[in-house]
């Protein structure tokens, strides 16, 4: 229906409308309007829209309705691995060895594949020079046919780097005499353990999956109904539950004649696919500049037998990972710089949150350089009045006659707080309070801050890491008097960027769980992990009973007694960690 919907709109269902003056009917509330059109529009069964979809070949040719989109994907890995031990002397082993992956990016077989027509990855830094020299970038993006089934580039490059080097050592220390005999105790009795090496992940096989079902512009289509702004008059309507209206009396732009299907023809013409440059979209990307992943894995330990079948061990682990994957958004609002002050967006809208938070009054708020440089046509605004989901003044205080840019721009973010990017898609698609003085913002919807194409473009990047640092020790106890037990501690911290990013799926299920939330600035959220357990000891124990034969106690016991209570054992296990 009309976005002006059936209240107060002089249609045939609205009680205010002039053929039902004679009866009286009151008008409907402005903030009760949504509630009204709704269910009136049920119990009429109004059609307002109608979604169509479609799954198309490569050749944009519709396929059976119900059909999935026909793929099969592919990929190699391979992997090469040498080792060699030298015993350089009876109690000190040195091993080395490397290992080389490489690792196909995954391609659908049958050239069902598409791809950014553009690298993402630059388009996204593109945008980052351009915010820090106060300037936007919103190129659009279309999407094109790719993979070497069909001749073309793969989804991101090969990655023949790949090498991994590792070594290690054993030591067993040994004197005969003096300090170090005590310390080391004699031949055998000590182990010093050391060893380093690199390693790469295997990945690729979900990040084609996710791109490949949300972000593969072409091959699914969605189409709403063309028929636009519909009336109550000539809005389709159902007449019983189970059959949808084949068609409408509105006239759409494919069909002047009415009686017009209600549900859109599927779309043609083949690629590369342009999506809608104003959709303002929240949709899924690809980095096609993607690394593999790795790590540099330290471990060093100290192993030393005690007397009475005790031995205590002391390590250290090390974990320091690299280019791990993190969901980022590529087309997340520029944090422009003014060219002037100097000055970012991010910091000039904290200090409008902060001033809020504190209570300033709109009156007494001192002017930024940001807003009076970049939005000067706001000073002297008066109030606005808005239809965008607050009221006309949201600051502490009486809104000034004559504002600053500033204090007009603080009123906005006012009603906003916490949630500033409301603000500022207000500010940059409808100039409120004023537009600002950036190349291109002088009419409606200028898309200064946002991308016009797409309001999210998730993508997986390789700008994820991380740092794993424990220390372990443990004091185990063989099997000697009917006792044996092992007690371990941990004491370490985890740091990451991202804790769960291969749990989570772009937005699907309530996701968001962790997506980078600043893309220009990945590091703010570096911070220990959500899985990090700073303390954690474990232990379990098997304990014989000294009762029955060959024991201490019942050795006399006949054949039947002991089966009854001779060779009983107890045993348990514990764990407690902190942090979880």
């Amino acid at each position: 229906l009309d976005t002006a919907a059936i209240a107060n709109t002089g249609s045939s269902l609205d009680p205010a409308a002039k053929q039902f003056a004679s009866l009286g009917f009151p008008a409907v509330d402005g903030s009760f309007s949504s509630s009204y059109d709704s269910p009136v529009a049920a119990l009429a069964g109004l059609v307002t829209e109608v979604d169509a979809n479609y799954n198309l070949t490569k050749t944009l040719a519709a396929l059976p309705e119900g059909a999935f989109v026909p793929r099969h994907f592919r990929a190699n890995e391979l992997e090469f691995y040498g080792q060699d031990a030298w015993r350089v002397t009876p109690n000190f082993t040195l091993t080395v060895g490397l290992r080389y992956t490489l690792l196909q990016p995954p391609y659908e077989t049958t050239g069902t594949q598409v791809a950014p027509s553009v690298s993402l990855h630059d388009w996204f830094n593109k945008r980052g020079q351009a915010m820090f020299a106060g300037q936007t970038y919103d190129p659009t993006v279309t999407f094109n046919l790719s993979g070497q089934a069909n001749g073309k580039k793969p989804y991101w490059d090969w990655d023949y780097k790949n090498i991994a080097p590792r070594i290690a050592f054993a030591w067993s220390p040994s004197s005969d005499s003096g300090m170090l005999h005590k310390l080391f105790g004699g031949t055998g009795k000590t182990s010093i353990r050391g060893g380093y090496g690199i390693y790469y992940d295997h990945f690729g096989q979900a990040i084609t999956n996710t791109f490949d079902r949300n972000g593969s512009f072409g091959l699914t289509t969605t189409i709403s109904n063309p028929a636009g702004n519909q009336d109550v008059d000539t809005s389709a309507r159902f007449s019983d539950l189970f059959t949808i209206p084949a068609s409408s009396a509105q006239t759409t732009s494919s069909c002047a004649v009415p009686p017009c299907s209600i549900i859109a023809p599927p779309p043609s013409g083949s690629f590369p696919v342009t999506p809608p440059t104003d959709a303002f979209a929240i949709t899924w990307g690809l980095d096609d500049k993607l690394k593999t992943p790795y790590s540099h894995v330290i471990d060093f330990s100290i192993t030393r037998e005690l007397p009475r079948g005790f031995v205590v061990e002391a390590s250290y682990v090390g974990r320091m990972a690299h280019r791990l994957l993190q969901e980022e958004d590529l087309a997340m609002p520029l944090d422009i710089v003014d060219p002037q002050s100097k000055m970012d967006y991010f910091g000039a809208a904290t200090l409008l949150a902060k001033a809020n938070e504190a209570g300033t009054d709109i009156n007494n708020l001192a002017p930024i350089p940001y807003w009076e440089n970049l939005v000067p046509a706001a000073a002297g605004q008066p109030a606005p009045s808005l239809n965008f989901g607050f009221k006309s003044t949201c600051a502490p205080g009486t809104y000034p006659t004559n504002p600053t840019a500033t204090q007009a721009m603080y009123d906005i973010y006012s009603c906003f707080l916490h949630n500033e990017t409301t603000a500022l898609f207000a500010f940059d698609l409808f100039c409120l309070p004023a537009c600002s003085t950036l190349p291109g913002q002088s009419g409606p919807q200028p898309f200064n801050f946002f991308d016009p194409q797409w309001s999210s473009l998730y993508a997986w990047r390789s700008v994820g890491n991380s740092a794993y640092h424990g220390a372990q020790f443990s004091l185990r106890h063989a099997m000697t008097h009917g006792l044996q037990f092992d007690l371990n501690y941990t004491f370490s911290k985890s740091i990451d960027v991202g804790s769960n990013a291969e749990r989570i799926n772009q937005f699907e299920g309530g996701g968001f769980a962790s997506q980078i939330i600043n893309s220009w600035s990945p590091k703010q959220l570096r911070a220990v992990s959500d899985f990090d357990t700073r303390h954690q000891i474990n232990t379990n124990w098997v304990y014989e009973l000294p009762v029955g034969h060959a024991r201490a106690y019942g050795s006399g016991m006949s054949g039947w007694e002991n089966a009854l209570v001779g060779g009983w054992q107890l045993s348990g296990l514990l764990r407690w960690s902190s942090g979880l």
